[in-house]
């Protein structure tokens, strides 16, 4: 994962906790997956759109 990623994805946790609420990331998207949604949809994702991706896939919530 890029720095910069890392660096936001602490920030996030800093401010969650600061405010009582715990962090918890979905479980990351797999290279297949991503694949599939670049064939489906015929974009191209760029790596940091995929490291994001790879982290967490998506939030939980509705």
């Amino acid at each position: 994962m890029q720095s910069q990623l890392n660096l936001q994805i602490e920030r996030l946790k800093q401010i969650l906790s600061a405010n009582g609420q715990p962090f918890v990331p979905e479980a990351g998207a797999s290279e297949a997956g991503l694949r599939r949604l670049e064939e489906k949809t015929g974009i191209r994702f760029d790596r940091d759109f995929k490291d994001f991706y790879r982290f967490s896939n998506g939030s939980g919530h509705a």
